[in-house]
């Protein structure tokens, strides 16, 4: 910890309610003790400036728990409101024994004449609320602490051989406003110095600091929030109840027992015991107690009607607007402890892969859902590595298992898992009669048909009946009992259904559809999953993939060989991309949050192992590339009718779009087979029937919609509307920049290579975003930051640099060439007056001059000199 943050010292008015006075002895005799009722009179406020509670006793360890008048309260309990007593003129002019400074510091034991109730001098009283202040604050820290399972190992820690009163430490730190305000104005160190700490040695005040941390600083929080308030408000009162409980004395009426009155000696503290004659015969003349009181002496006789240490009704407010927030708490801790509660890793003990695949394959829910669960635990540790290629079955079981929930959500057939189970006799089972009666009728019969048997309850024989006769003849076998038609869709014939539209939902559309089901009360967001089997089918299929996601994270080189192997792993793609399919075509997934949770689990599994997957059809490219759009934002309707094609990029709603744009780019850089597919899908050219109606929602024909969606895609991701901001937006993200310009840039040679109706390059840079202009000013930023400085991510800027030329420049080539061939001189104006399109000659100049520059960088730039050459000869023939 700095020490120069604590060696500021506070002010002396600030921190002079902390100095701890000693009485030094005087000569002189002690003004006259006030006697118990005129030291606090029934109704009176208590003044916690009063010198009374000098010496840094505070009356109250919390400001919103233990108010200023609770000592007043409790001294107005224990004070007997009877006639006072009288001393004589020696007794009332020695001066009362003052404790000494070190009680402050360190709690000492107190005589038992001094905790009585009837303790009447100021000192003993305010050594009796002190105590008992503290008293309850321990209590109250101790079942706070021992509530949060942190309790405390000592009541008095130690620091530098010295004993820490937490009660004091705890009303110091309140007085200035609390731990971290103490902190922040740098008094930490005159606190500590007040307790015995040295203020240079910093490791104790270290020490004195972790200790507050540790003790006290949870439960000064829990006390400033409105459920402290009340809680400790009430056990204050219940404190404070019992410790009356425990003082009080017998009453009476009359002839009550005079209180003990202590008078020091200049050896020691003596007690003395009058009579009542001895009290009568000392008694000062009328003249004398009118000159030492100024409230008038009550008659002699006069008997007081009221009853010692009397305590007056309380009703406790433990309900609010009529509800028990206590019995609706107890409510709310029965259900959490309902909630099912999952072992850790190590809990488990030796886990048995080989047969968690068994139980996958089973088919039997019960068996399912406890593999399910202890893989998704095992998965989920961070530091442990399922080894893949030790145990393949695991990954085939798991495909397998999530490929037959989808058959079963998407045709409806949730009854029964696919495959079934034979009943498998032992050898030495025997059979009974109840099986002999059984194969007797099942013989008989052809189809699964029931049949109603039936018998007398008396006898248990059969009754004839001439309507059901079970002796049918063998070619009336089939009418009687023909099965009828199945209304379910079996599992097996999924794949020959016509595929509906296909549309995968938005991550931004879903995200708010969840919160709406989340707060509709009445909806079957909270059913139970075990009273319907189709949402448990959902969470099984979320749960498998959840465990695929943990799977495909890399922690270490075992990690890696993992991804190899589920890139590889044929029934695991097959699932993944059923799964995409699936989730754009069926409403059988019940909730869209359950959508959008297999979404990302599908979108993050394909992140890690997306580097070594080889596309195997233009379906499995189209579906790649529809999920991965599925994560960007959503273009505004306004401002596509006003001409853009950027969205307007929200960190908060496209949290998974970088996500995204690492998936399509490295699918696209993975192979050439894996560029020829994306090509194909997204120049709509050699595409069969089925992909041509899986894409009518995606691309009405050839005119480069989705080519122009995929280009806002990749470029909304680049903060290029605050490039005049500077280049600090840019240092974040700078590996997804560079991957979005790679996928940028093979989406252009897409266009300048397919045969499209318009003039898409010109509608990409013609667009009001300015998308050209700006790369070309960040490309030469970027160039001159390489140049000119020695910056720690020059070489990323440079690469950046490159690309932004490299993507305008495609773009500007096919803009020119499409109007050059198509005789559109209105597009060659068009093309020609977007603002700064071009870069300037002196930028270009700047380029060429600079050696240090990559050749890359020159390159690119004479590119678009010859660029802007060629669209000017177009224009002048």
């Amino acid at each position: 910890m700095n020490s120069e943050f604590w060696n500021e010292q506070a002010g002396d008015d600030e921190m002079a309610f902390l100095t701890f006075p000693e009485n030094p002895p005087s000569s002189r005799p002690a003004p006259l003790q006030p006697t118990a009722s005129q030291a606090q009179r029934p109704g009176e406020a208590f003044n916690p400036n009063d010198e009374t509670m000098s010496g840094g006793t505070m009356s109250s360890f919390s400001p919103q728990v233990f108010e200023n008048n609770s000592g007043a309260q409790l001294e107005q309990q224990r004070v007997v409101p009877s006639q006072p007593p009288t001393q004589s003129p020696f007794e009332a002019s020695v001066p009362a024994p003052t404790p000494p400074a070190q009680q402050y510091q360190q709690p000492r034991p107190v005589p038992s004449h001094s905790n009585s109730p009837n303790a009447n001098t100021p000192q003993q009283r305010q050594m009796q609320i002190q105590m008992q202040q503290q008293h309850n604050f321990m209590c109250l820290l101790e079942e706070f602490m021992n509530r949060n399972n942190t309790p405390l190992a000592e009541r008095y820690p130690v620091i530098g051989g010295k004993k820490m009163n937490l009660f004091l430490i705890y009303a110091v730190m309140v007085k200035f406003g609390g731990f971290n305000n103490v902190l922040r104005s740098k008094k930490i160190v005159p606190v500590a110095s007040k307790f015995g700490i040295p203020p240079d040695n910093n490791q104790l005040l270290r020490e004195f600091v972790q200790m507050y941390h540790k003790c006290l600083l949870p439960f000064e929080l829990y006390a400033n929030t409105p459920e402290g308030m009340k809680e400790l408000s009430m056990r204050k009162k219940q404190l404070e109840q019992q410790m009356q409980s425990k003082q009080a004395t017998p009453t009476s009426t009359s002839h009550q027992t005079p209180p003990v009155f202590n008078a020091p000696t200049p050896a020691s503290v003596q007690e003395t015991k009058f009579t009542p004659g001895e009290q009568r015969a000392s008694e000062p003349s009328p003249a004398t107690a009118e000159s030492r009181h100024t409230t008038p002496q009550p008659n002699a006789n006069f008997v007081p009607d009221f009853i010692r240490n009397y305590v007056p009704h309380q009703r406790l407010l433990d309900k609010v607007g009529g509800h028990d927030l206590k019995a609706l708490s107890a409510f709310g801790e029965q259900i959490d402890h309902l909630k099912p509660v999952f072992l850790f890793v190590p809990e488990l003990g030796k886990i048995d892969l080989n047969a968690l695949s068994l139980s996958l394959t089973s088919n039997i829910d019960a068996e399912v859902n406890l593999a399910l669960n202890v893989l998704l635990i095992v998965t989920s540790d961070p530091n442990l590595v399922v080894p893949l290629g030790e145990c393949m079955s695991l990954l085939e079981a798991l495909a397998s298992v999530g490929t037959d929930i989808l058959d079963m959500l998407v045709s409806g057939n949730l009854t029964k898992r696919k495959g079934g189970f034979e009943d498998v006799r032992p050898e030495y089972f025997k059979p009974n009669k109840i099986d002999e009666v059984f194969q007797k009728y099942s013989g008989r019969l052809k189809g699964d048909k029931d049949i109603e048997v039936l018998v007398d309850s008396f006898t248990s024989k059969e009754v004839d009946d001439e309507s059901q006769d079970l002796e049918v003849e063998e070619s009336d076998a089939d009418v009687v009992f023909e099965e009828p038609p199945r209304v379910d869709t079996p599992a097996s014939d999924v794949d020959e259904r016509p595929l509906a539209p296909f549309a995968l939902p938005s991550y931004v559309e879903l995200l708010e559809a969840a919160r709406t089901e989340a707060d509709d009360f009445s909806g079957r967001v909270y059913a139970k999953t075990f009273l319907d089997r189709r949402l448990m089918l959902v969470e099984e299929l979320n749960t498998v993939s959840m465990i695929l996601r943990n799977l495909s994270f890399v922690s270490n080189p075992q990690g890696v060989s993992n991804n190899n192997l589920m890139a590889a792993n044929t029934s695991l793609l097959n699932f993944i991309y059923a799964l995409i399919t699936s989730l754009g075509t069926s409403e059988g997934f019940v909730f869209a949050r359950k959508k959008m949770h297999l979404m990302k689990d599908t979108l993050m599994t394909l992140t890690n192992i997306s580097h070594a997957i080889e596309l195997r059809s233009t379906k499995e490219a189209f579906l790649v590339l529809a999920l991965c759009l599925a994560f960007g934002v959503p273009l505004d309707p306004e401002d596509e009718k006003a001409g853009f094609y950027v969205p307007k990029f929200d960190a908060g709603k496209g949290k998974y779009q970088l996500h995204a744009i690492d998936v399509l780019t490295k699918v696209l850089c993975g192979s050439l087979n894996n560029k020829k597919m994306m090509s194909s899908v997204l120049a709509r050219e050699n595409l069969d029937p089925e992909m041509n109606s899986l894409m009518q929602t995606y691309d009405q024909g050839k005119n480069g919609d989705l080519v122009v969606r995929t280009m806002g895609f990749f470029v909304s991701a680049l903060p290029l509307h605050v490039i005049y901001e500077g280049i600090e937006r840019f240092n974040d993200k700078l590996p997804s920049c560079l991957e979005l310009l790679l996928g940028s840039i093979f989406v252009a040679e897409v266009i300048e290579d397919a045969q499209f109706s318009r003039n898409v390059a010109l509608r990409l840079l013609g667009s009001p975003e300015l998308v050209g202009t700006n790369l070309f000013k960040l490309a030469f930023i970027f160039a001159a930051i390489y140049a000119k400085t020695n910056h720690e991510n020059k070489l990323m800027y440079i690469h950046i640099s490159g690309k932004s030329m490299e993507l305008v420049n495609v773009l500007l080539r096919t803009a020119v060439g499409y109007a050059i061939s198509a005789g559109a001189r209105d597009e060659l104006q068009t093309l020609f007056s977007v603002s700064k399109l071009f870069p300037a000659d002196e930028s270009i100049l700047g380029a060429l001059m600079t050696p240090s520059l990559p050749p890359d960088i020159s390159v690119q730039a004479v590119e678009s000199a010859k660029l802007l050459v060629r669209l000017q000869d177009a224009l002048s023939n």
